[in-house]
């Protein structure tokens, strides 16, 4: 399949061949998605999302029952974990396309994304393995790696900086009908060869939003298919978002992925960090942004990876990320031979915008980081009930067990106003929980009556002495 647009042109397998671009040459296989951004552009921003109003046979249940046995996720060397353990187990927390050391006359460093509160990479496939991993290693971070040779992986395996071989990428939507079954065969058995090399490291694919038809066998078959179940999800088109929700919703494709998994592997959700002003997807603000991480978390996801670290590589894609030092133009660099490249200019109010979403995801980064033993920690069989007035529970919730009592979290998914009440079924000592207002007391209620801004995320902390370990 070929897909045309006003000034590119991109093949089903993108990048198969290397590309050029003024002084540029792009490597076998380049992503800036891969293909992701370029096809979705190409199609059209409106075939992708259903509306809210659209009813689907996925989970929408307010009070969300998953992983009361254990928690599938791994460690940071990408083995698999059911058990949390403070000393052993990951909660990654990535961002695609990150950059080291000198591209086209500008200096980049893994110590921007450590000090942003990352712990993972998925670096720009035009650097060399030996120079993302020491790079990742001086500033404690994991990588994921795509298409590893048997050398990298003989090489690299014992380096304590990978997480996981990463192979394939959105199968289900780039596949097409009578050979995506070959194509799965293939990467079972790539699969099986890795793992001969590197025994117990995860070894996955990462797909795209397609779970409704005619895609969803498909789906299913590959999101089953290797050590975690990672795909995408960037539901934010368009000025006015009504609900994470729908046939491809973010609760959607996380439950569905959990399940099809019989709860028994990660699932990883690659939330929107980024904004395409040729086909109308915008940046994120803060609160949908939070509320998406949280939704995916609540549906079960026990990673998650942001796309994209802004650069050169997004802006190549049409597509303007997120950085502490994004810039108008990447192009323009002095004594440099990029002036003549046609990298997408940003305008200064997006760049405004790009910096202010780091900033903020900085300090979610943070909040999940603290949130990590409740995360991957056992949901509570603990009864309660969500009441809202609008129909289709819009409130999204679930209840983790943890050493220091039970963490209650609660997510609007729609663009609405909401008066909740949660009730208990015994009374219970809780407390809104706020990591900037750590003294508000605990008080004994039977039932909270809460107001649900529109994507609204809310913590509280229930008092326990009956921890389950």
């Amino acid at each position: 399949m070929t897909v045309t647009g006003p000034i590119w042109r991109i093949e089903e397998d993108i990048g198969i061949g290397a590309k050029r671009s003024g002084a540029l040459t792009w490597p076998r296989r380049f992503s800036t998605h891969t293909g992701m951004i370029f096809i979705r552009i190409a199609l059209g921003a409106g075939i992708l999302f259903a509306s809210a109003g659209i009813t689907t046979a996925q989970p929408s249940m307010a009070v969300q029952t998953i992983f009361q046995d254990s928690v599938p996720h791994t460690d940071r060397q990408g083995k698999a974990r059911v058990v949390f353990n403070k000393e052993r187990s990951f909660f990654s927390i990535g961002i695609y396309h990150g950059l080291t050391g000198e591209h086209h006359g500008r200096t980049f460093d893994f110590s921007t994304l450590r000090a942003g509160g990352f712990n993972t990479v998925m670096a720009w496939e035009g650097q060399r393995l030996a120079d993302v991993a020491k790079a990742a290693k001086k500033n404690g971070l994991q990588v994921i790696h795509r298409y590893p040779s048997d050398a990298e992986i003989l090489k690299w395996r014992s380096s304590g900086t990978i997480l996981a071989w990463y192979l394939n990428e959105e199968p289900t939507w780039l596949v097409r009908e009578d050979n995506w079954r070959g194509r799965l065969a293939q990467f079972k058995a790539r699969r099986k060869e890795i793992q001969k090399l590197d025994p117990g490291r995860a070894v996955f694919i990462l797909d795209a939003p397609y779970i409704d038809a005619p895609w969803r066998a498909r789906w299913s078959a590959w999101n089953s298919s290797g050590d975690i179940s990672a795909h995408w999800n960037y539901p934010i088109i368009g000025e006015r978002r009504y609900s994470l929700g729908g046939s491809r919703g973010i609760p959607e494709t996380v439950s569905l992925a959990a399940r099809i998994n019989e709860e028994a592997k990660p699932v990883w959700l690659v939330v929107q960090a980024f904004s395409s002003p040729l086909k109308n997807w915008r940046m994120p603000s803060a609160t949908e942004l939070r509320a998406m991480v949280y939704a995916g978390i609540v549906h079960g996801a026990t990673g998650i990876l942001y796309f994209a670290y802004d650069s050169f590589v997004t802006r190549y894609g049409e597509v303007i990320g997120v950085s502490p030092e994004t810039v108008e133009n990447y192009n323009a660099v002095p004594g440099s031979n990029t002036e003549d490249l046609l990298w997408l200019q940003a305008s200064e109010e997006q760049v405004t915008k790009s910096r202010a979403l780091w900033d903020f995801i900085s300090k979610l980064n943070a909040e999940l980081t603290a949130l990590t033993p409740a995360i991957l920690s056992p949901t509570s069989r603990m009864a309660y009930r969500v009441e809202t007035k609008l129909s289709g529970t819009p409130i999204r919730t679930i209840m983790k067990e943890t050493e220091g009592g039970k963490i209650l979290i609660a997510v609007n998914i729609r663009n609405a106003q909401l008066e909740t009440q949660i009730h208990f079924g015994q009374p219970v000592r809780l407390r809104p929980l706020s990591f900037g207002d750590l003294e508000r007391k605990f008080t004994n209620v039977k039932s909270i009556n809460e107001t649900f801004e529109p994507f609204e995320v809310k913590l509280f902390q229930l008092e326990d002495r009956s921890y389950r370990r």
